[in-house]
């Protein structure tokens, strides 16, 4: 166990050998359990692949690293039902068993007997007898890998070996499906996460060669312009290679396919690179895709600025403008100005509208996501939409210093107040915490004067430190990296040390630990953003000041 909760730790830190290892050491199990679910070996391994991936980009959210058997197993379950869920009625059948390589003279039949039998069993003996016949895996293995004592799995396997004692022969044979027989699986995962990072042609060309399946999977990326799931045609995209996206597209890839977590598709991706690399706008990769196929909603035309064809949509379905899009976000949610705001409220756009962002994010609105962007003058059309007054928190994080000294010399006490549980900018943050999320150096020096705390906690265990290296200001590169340099994990946007520094200068305490990783300033410097942010100057800064 202290083996593996190093390789977690070293995984979670972004050490692709430390998860390479992971996925040698979990793939037998997870392809074991999906096909318990889901009754088909090819599908139960994509699943397991996707939760493997799904492990990977969520991992910095898993507190104990010893837990991991039990988290991960429980994700092989949501992606493994997933596919049930999107089955046809007619594909539910056990018959593509019949692919298992069993001996005798009637493998076929065998199989298929096999197959009814195991479908017989409950859901729960026949996961266990699959993970004991897959690699003969330990009982004490199984235990931790389904969250249930050893005496369950004893008793369970008892019982599915007695009523399957005529097959136990045959069942044995079920070995031969394990993706530890020859790493196919764990190469297919890991090779799947090179070619897409690194948008290499011969490569996905090979592959695709191999299994043309695989022009629509996906797998984690971690390059400069992204740092999620994403499928092979969104890095081909992001990466201009158009050469790559029409050998993708001849071979099934769904040109407007979403990604899960972000619900971005080739054409997002595009639009929102073109919108600051002068160097990809260049390349006419927005124009590429439409020729290609590419579905131009209403999202899409909001992004390009084409109002008439926003109008045009949300006048055919008004209810378009609180649905959730790319982002995830609404419609409203990527306005910068108030005529845009504006627009989009006379057509009914609800500022208060709830989804769940990934990442550093959690559940989040319009409002927020103004305000977190640092459009205040957008942020405040919308409170006086609402009714709102400009309070110590909205004063703070816009950065009105006239209004936060006013409140502040009507009652001091305001510098130590905190955002209720229920609050739009978050729960539990300081007015401190928001002026520095918006870098506001003089509002962050008036609210320490006044008696704020700079090391009171939010509602996750955050330090207006920690606030500020996940959400505070940051700047493109300059220049920008281009679409070679793009594929090394540098970051478009640096975030700038200012505000840590005013901060360490005041005292932060650089050995605090926030409650939902439980990561010092440092640590969470370090730890694996989703914002393609490079924060190696403000490592160096807490390093200089003795952070470890």
């Amino acid at each position: 166990m202290e083996e593996l909760t190093g390789l977690i730790v070293a995984a979670r830190k972004g050490d692709n050998d430390a998860y390479e290892a992971v996925v040698r050491r979990f793939q037998d199990l997870a392809v074991g359990y999906a096909y318990a679910l889901l009754g088909d070996w090819q599908e139960a391994e994509d699943a397991a692949q996707e939760a493997f991936i799904a492990a990977w980009i969520g991992l910095i959210k898993l507190r104990n690293a010893a837990a991991f058997p039990g988290w991960f197993r429980r994700i092989v379950y949501t992606q493994a039902h997933r596919r049930l869920r999107a089955r046809r009625p007619e594909l539910v059948s056990l018959e593509q068993v019949a692919e298992i390589a069993v001996g005798g003279a009637e493998p076929v039949l065998v199989a298929e007997e096999i197959a009814t039998a195991l479908d017989a069993l409950p859901e729960a003996q026949r996961a266990v007898m699959l993970l004991h016949y897959m690699n003969d895996f330990r009982q004490r293995e199984i235990a931790a890998f389904l969250g249930i004592p050893i005496g369950t799995v004893k008793s369970r396997l008892y019982h599915a070996r007695k009523q399957m004692k005529e097959r136990l022969m045959d069942l044995s044979d079920i070995s031969t499906q394990r993706p530890s027989r020859d790493n196919q699986f764990t190469e297919k995962v890991m090779r799947l996460f090179d070619a897409a990072k690194a948008g290499d042609s011969a490569l996905v060309n090979s592959l695709l060669g191999q299994d043309s399946r695989l022009a629509n999977a996906s797998g984690y990326v971690r390059t400069s312009l992204w740092g999620s799931d994403a499928s092979a045609l969104h890095v081909a995209v992001m990466h201009g290679r158009k050469d790559i996206v029409d050998l993708l597209l001849a071979h099934g890839a769904d040109i407007n396919a979403r990604d899960d977590k972000y619900r971005f598709n080739a054409l997002i991706h595009a639009i929102d690179l073109a919108d600051f690399m002068p160097e990809y706008a260049a390349l006419g990769m927005v124009d590429f895709l439409l020729e290609r196929g590419a579905q131009k909603d209403v999202w899409a035309c909001a992004w390009l600025g084409d109002g008439a064809g926003v109008r045009e949509r949300l006048d055919e379905n008004p209810a378009l403008v609180n649905e959730i899009g790319p982002g995830p976000s609404t419609l409203l949610s990527f306005c910068r100005d108030v005529d845009s705001i504006q627009f989009y409220l006379e057509y009914g756009a609800d500022p208060l509208r709830e989804y769940e962002r990934a990442g550093k994010y959690g559940r989040t609105t319009p409002l927020r996501d103004i305000a977190y962007r640092r459009h205040y003058e957008a942020t405040r059309h919308l409170l006086d939409h609402l009714g709102w007054e400009v309070d110590i928190f909205w004063a703070s994080i816009m950065g009105d210093g006239e209004r936060l000294r006013a409140l502040l010399a009507a009652d001091g006490g305001l510098a130590r107040a905190a955002t209720s549980p229920g609050h739009v900018l978050g729960a539990g943050l300081s007015p401190l915490h928001l002026a520095a999320q918006g870098g506001h150096i003089d509002v962050m020096g008036a609210l320490i004067a006044a008696g704020a705390d700079v090391n009171e906690r939010d509602g996750n265990g955050c330090t207006p430190l920690h606030f500020a290296i996940c959400f505070g200001p940051k700047e493109f590169l300059d220049p920008l990296p281009d679409l070679t340099e793009a594929a090394q994990d540098i970051g478009v946007y640096r975030l700038l040390t200012d505000v840590p520094r005013c901060l360490i200068k005041q005292g932060a305490d650089l050995s605090a630990r926030e409650s939902k990783g439980g990561r010092t300033p440092l640590e969470l410097a370090m730890s694996p953003f989703e914002d393609e942010t490079d924060r190696s100057e403000v490592i160096a800064l807490l390093k200089a000041a003795g952070a470890a």
